[in-house]
């Protein structure tokens, strides 16, 4: 098993791959990105009582399914960047 962090646009995601997952596609995070990750969110709830009622701890994981590089060519990546720098100004 295998954690990664993720930086997206408000914030960090903690990624898990499990092994299987990680031999198929571990060996793609040698480069810097950018990544399309596919997979399932896993919550951490906790039990306030014995009712077993449950609270979030705002907490949650990405347990990753598929993991995909995109391919961008400099110029399109350096548009991108200014269009998004530019927008969230």
């Amino acid at each position: 098993m295998q954690c990664l962090a993720f930086v997206e646009f408000k914030g960090l995601v903690e990624a898990v791959l499990f092994d299987k997952t990680y031999k198929q596609y571990g060996n793609l995070f040698k480069g810097y990105g950018p990544y399309v990750v596919k997979g399932r969110v896993q919550s951490c709830l906790l039990p306030t009582s014995r009712n077993l009622h449950f609270v979030s701890t705002g907490g949650a994981n990405l347990l990753v399914d598929a993991v995909q590089v995109l391919q961008l060519e400099k110029k399109k990546l350096e548009t991108e960047s200014l269009a998004l720098a530019n927008h969230a100004e």
